[in-house]
């Protein structure tokens, strides 16, 4: 019964590992768009495969200095510093603005 909770387990954990890793991958080689959010905690967000991916700011140098999470807050990817194919844009994440409202 142990080995095949166990098995069903290995099996359920890494189908979950399989498209954070895609997601993973994505982020190292596509071109990312970086917003500022204001949080000092969450300094940026970006779009990837459809997903809101959120840069955490770690406790640097002694943890990497940021940390890519997923939509779910899992985390995909430790970095140092923005990788060459990531940028940073000036503008704040677009809030809704009283011309854009219709009524």
């Amino acid at each position: 019964m142990t080995r095949m909770i166990l098995s069903l387990f290995r099996h359920v954990s890494g189908k979950c590992r399989q498209p954070t890793q895609a997601l993973a991958n994505r982020l190292k080689s596509q071109p990312i768009e970086w917003r500022p959010t204001g949080n000092p905690h969450l300094p940026y967000d970006a779009q990837c495969s459809n997903q809101t991916i959120t840069l955490r700011m770690n406790n640097f140098p002694d943890e990497p200095l940021y940390t890519a999470l997923d939509n779910k807050g899992r985390p995909l990817l430790d970095v140092d510093g923005f990788l060459p194919n990531w940028e940073k844009s000036d503008a704040p994440k677009s809030s809704p603005s009283a011309m854009s409202l219709t009524f």
